[in-house]
């Protein structure tokens, strides 16, 4: 139970910006209950800067505990201050400092999961307009709000990426395929099998990239049956920059999923049209079964 006493304490130590004291003193159970009588006790006794900071500073750290502190104080400041919000996110997004562009992602990612509506039609104009910097913010920002698992906003968060994948940006597609699809594909595979499905019939070879490089991660491993098809259709592609996504994506497979993933590939050594990416894939993956041993 929060009784004043705690709530004084808490607020001694926002005021005197001891931001890990305050997360460290924070009632058990972080209950519903508890969650807003402090909310209610910070936005009541604190001016908007201060408690801003702490949001700042609370999702920064970016743990399940802040994040439950963190999360509404940045939404109630959003909702009173949108314009220099919008424009805070971007100059952060676009920031010399790439620790700063990483903490922008986060804060942008909150913005968008607890005022989705609004945010949303600003960010996918971004996505279509911004700068570089700003629109791998936003990609980051996609895959952060996501795994937030708020129902009903995961497709147009998906959606949100689709602009993105024929950009050939280093900064960016480094980001996208490997990160941000990939953790959509362990999130929520049966909204995400189908796009990259549909995306991989594209000619373009960088979205293509994309594509094959989503199964390159934990969520291609957990999932890796289902995008079976959509690899083996990648694979045919001559073009050594979608063949050499295929096999990055298997070579990462096999090495985790060996007894399943060498067996697709000893028959893909009898397909002329797939036998090179067997072959690329298969020499990485016994140099790497064969040094564990």
């Amino acid at each position: 139970m929060v009784n004043n006493n705690i709530l004084t304490t808490l607020i001694s130590y926002i005021s005197n910006h001891k931001y890990i004291d305050f997360l460290g003193n924070l009632p058990k159970p972080l209950n519903q209950n508890n969650i807003k009588k402090i909310l209610d006790s910070i936005i009541n006794n604190l001016p908007e800067e201060d408690y801003f900071k702490l949001g700042e500073k609370l999702i920064s750290i970016w743990s399940h505990k802040s994040k439950k502190i963190g999360f509404p104080l940045i939404r109630v400041y959003w909702r009173n201050n949108p314009n220099f919000m919008e424009n805070y996110l971007i100059k952060l997004a676009n920031d010399p400092d790439w620790r700063t562009r990483e903490y922008a992602a986060k804060l942008w990612a909150v913005v968008l999961t607890e005022d989705f509506e609004k945010v949303y039609p600003w960010s996918m104009d971004l996505v279509n307009n911004g700068t570089d910097f700003t629109k791998r913010a936003i990609s980051l920002a996609a895959k952060y709000s996501a795994l937030e698992r708020k129902p009903g906003k995961e497709k147009k968060l998906l959606l949100l990426l689709e602009p993105l994948l024929s950009n050939k940006n280093n900064y960016i597609r480094k980001n996208l395929g490997p990160f941000s699809l990939a953790a959509f594909l362990r999130a929520f595979p049966k909204l995400t099998i189908p796009e990259l499905e549909k995306w991989s019939n594209s000619n373009n070879e960088q979205i293509k990239w994309n594509v094959a490089k989503a199964f390159a991660s934990s969520g291609g491993t957990t999932v890796w049956p289902l995008g079976k098809d959509i690899l083996s259709h990648l694979a045919i592609d001559e073009r050594r920059y979608v063949w050499k996504a295929v096999s990055s994506a298997l070579i990462y497979l096999g090495r985790k999923k060996p007894k399943e993933i060498i067996p697709i590939l000893k028959k893909w050594l009898l397909d002329p049209k797939r036998k090179h990416i067997a072959e690329d894939a298969l020499s990485y993956i016994s140099i790497e079964l064969f040094s564990k041993n």
